[in-house]
């Protein structure tokens, strides 16, 4: 984007009083200025400014730094930036080219699985053609990034075939050879099989093979003939005819044995049938291998030797699916690339047909919470600060909570000037940082100097979780709780009086809530637990109830 032009302010004219030497300092440096600036001179010997550096690109640190002496002294701050070129390396040469003829298509193939081919920066092949092996007249057929390729040429035709591999940055290899491969289809057997018939309908013998001989009338005639003439031409045929005509209609079947020559050259022999149906049989089975009726020919199955129908004996589009059996189209039958996104129908692809570990970063699209099942992401797939709180709906974020109310009859009671460590409820073994949330209730008693107290350690003997006689109580401004087992999770609010405005609870009006956090570190199988330390103005002082709520965190 081009920054705001600046406007220059004008040279004011030479006062006429000026001395004449400082004059002529004045008309130079406005004759510089002037030409530096464009407004005279050759346009050539205008100067440069940073601002059109700048604008074209071709100064990147000055835009920057444009007040920075310094900048964009260096041969790298200048000129456009530019990405690398990549792989500039020449593909290789093609190896392994074939070319099958079918009846109307030329099916090239080569070897683009081998070592040949797998270079890094593939991208395409090209095929090129000519009507005779002469690569300098050939001609681009078409690309493909397959290794496999069908021409469709039609009928009769001849081609010649070359492939070279051309690389993602544009590099084209060697041709596979100086050399075409060549292949012809096959002429079309419909204008074949006119022009045989009208041939040997011209050969002699035929038409006394197909003639009736007489009206209403069956007959087996015998023809031996043998003919010269002067110019060369020889002619011999041998003819047995069976033929019936009855009102008008003719039926005739018969053999004709023939060769001739023409001036001693063209020599031929010929063998033709007239029958409407015509069967070789073998042996003495009762069903015949080969068969022709009414012009149409039928062969046994089991005649057809294996491997005897070839891919060029297969027209195109003449195999339909219900010729296919079940589970007979293998991998080893289906070319590398040759799958579409067409051929694929959708919903097809299952998830048993994935490989584990198959799906890359790159070939996912759209993921979304949909597409995710609750409890498959662990923590450890989210990097370290990778979630910021911005990606965080406060609305729909749910945690773990641990909420319950203990009655004061469950937890116990206090008697009169004797403290006593009750507990109220088992908040975990597993290790993490507890948030504790606690309310305390009063009763119909005074209780009185409460505490709350939360960990993991031993605090007495005995169900009553009493002070051990061992460890003192200090009453006072900072009351402190026995702390065996230390290393431990501890904690102790110290008494209400000093963090609450209760000095006693002796109603059910009185109450108070503490929270605070607890970090258990243990990785044995303590329980932390949640206690109240207090005293009764009184035996058998009771709370009300105590009410607590627990978060826990885990740390990595």
């Amino acid at each position: 984007m081009a920054t705001d032009k600046t406007t220059l302010p004008g040279l004011k004219p030479i006062p006429p009083t000026t001395e004449k030497e400082l004059a002529g300092s004045l008309q130079a440096m406005q004759e510089v200025l002037a030409v530096q600036a464009g407004q005279r001179g050759n346009p050539l010997d205008r100067a440069v400014t940073v601002r059109e550096l700048i604008d074209s690109g071709m100064a990147k640190e000055l835009n920057d730094n444009p007040f920075d002496p310094n900048a964009g002294t260096g041969l790298t701050d200048f000129g456009p930036i530019t990405e690398a070129p990549g792989d500039l390396s020449t593909p290789p040469a093609p190896t392994g080219l074939t070319a099958t003829a079918a009846f109307t298509a030329i099916i090239l193939d080569w070897n683009g699985t081998s070592a040949s081919a797998p270079y890094g920066n593939h991208a395409f092949t090209e095929i090129w053609r000519s009507r005779d092996n002469n690569l300098a007249g050939a001609t681009l057929r078409a690309t493909t990034n397959a290794f496999i390729y069908t021409d469709e040429v039609g009928y009769n035709e001849t081609y010649y075939y070359w492939v070279r591999y051309v690389s993602t940055t544009d590099v084209r290899g060697a041709f596979n050879n100086t050399n075409g491969v060549e292949a012809t289809t096959l002429s079309n057997v419909s204008a074949v099989m006119t022009d045989l018939s009208e041939t040997l309908a011209n050969m002699p013998g035929y038409s006394v093979l197909t003639s009736a001989d007489s009206t209403n009338a069956a007959n087996i005639t015998t023809v031996s003939n043998t003919t010269s003439t002067i110019n060369g031409n020889l002619n011999a045929m041998y003819v047995i005819k069976a033929s019936v005509e009855s009102n008008g209609s003719v039926s005739a079947a018969g053999m004709l044995i023939g060769a001739n020559a023409n001036s001693g050259s063209n020599l031929q022999s010929y063998v033709q049938f007239q029958a409407d149906k015509f069967a070789i049989w073998s042996g003495s089975t009762n069903v015949a291998p080969f068969i022709v009726s009414s012009g149409t020919v039928f062969i046994d199955s089991a005649r057809i030797q294996d491997g005897a129908i070839t891919n060029a004996r297969i027209a195109n589009a003449t195999i339909q699916s219900s010729k296919i059996a079940n589970a007979a189209i293998t991998t080893a039958k289906i070319a590398d690339a040759n799958i579409t996104t067409a051929k694929i129908a959708n919903a097809q692809i299952t998830t048993a047909l994935i490989a584990d570990a198959q799906i890359t970063n790159a070939k996912i699209n759209d993921l979304n919470a949909t597409k995710i099942n609750a409890g498959t992401i662990a923590a450890a797939r989210i990097g370290a600060n990778t979630i910021t709180a911005d990606k965080i709906n406060v609305t729909d974020l749910t945690l773990e909570f641990t909420a319950a109310t203990v009655s004061g009859s469950t937890i116990g009671s206090w008697n009169n000037n004797t403290m006593r460590l009750l507990k109220v409820a088992d908040l975990g073994t597993t290790p993490g940082v507890y948030h504790i949330m606690c309310r305390v209730f009063g009763g119909s008693g005074q209780v009185k100097t409460l505490s709350i107290v939360a960990g993991d350690g031993t605090y007495g003997a005995g169900a009553s979780y009493e002070l051990r006689n061992d460890f003192a109580y200090t009453d006072g401004t900072t009351p402190t709780v026995p702390t065996a087992d230390q290393g431990y999770a501890q904690y102790h609010s110290g008494q209400s009086q000093y963090w609450s405005a209760i000095d006693r609870f002796d109603s059910t009006n009185e109450m108070v809530q503490k929270d605070f956090i607890v970090r258990k570190v243990s990785t044995t199988s303590r329980t932390l637990r949640l206690f109240i330390l207090a005293q009764g103005d009184g035996n058998n002082r009771q709370l009300s109830n105590v009410q607590y709520g627990v978060y826990r965190f885990s740390e990595i």
